[in-house]
């Protein structure tokens, strides 16, 4: 992962967002009907730590295009 422009993991973690609300409480929560309290925005957000504890770790110098260079080279899993 490449996180130095600083929007790539906030994109992901989105993905973790909708993974556990589902479509229509997704929405919810950006339009106020879902509150943040929810357990389930903390369980994806305990799902989106742990998930970070194997990406690279220098995924804060790496830009996304800059991460995506370890596939071309075979040093992503």
């Amino acid at each position: 992962m490449g996180t130095k422009e600083g929007w790539e993991a906030a994109h992901v973690f989105e993905g973790f967002l909708a993974a556990e609300l589902g479509p229509d409480d997704y929405i919810g929560i950006w339009k106020g009907t879902v509150p943040w309290t929810d357990a389930r925005v903390t369980k994806a957000l305990e799902n989106f730590q742990k998930m970070m504890t194997y990406v690279n770790t220098d995924n804060a110098a790496l830009t996304w295009d800059g991460a995506g260079e370890y596939f071309i080279t075979d040093k992503a899993v």
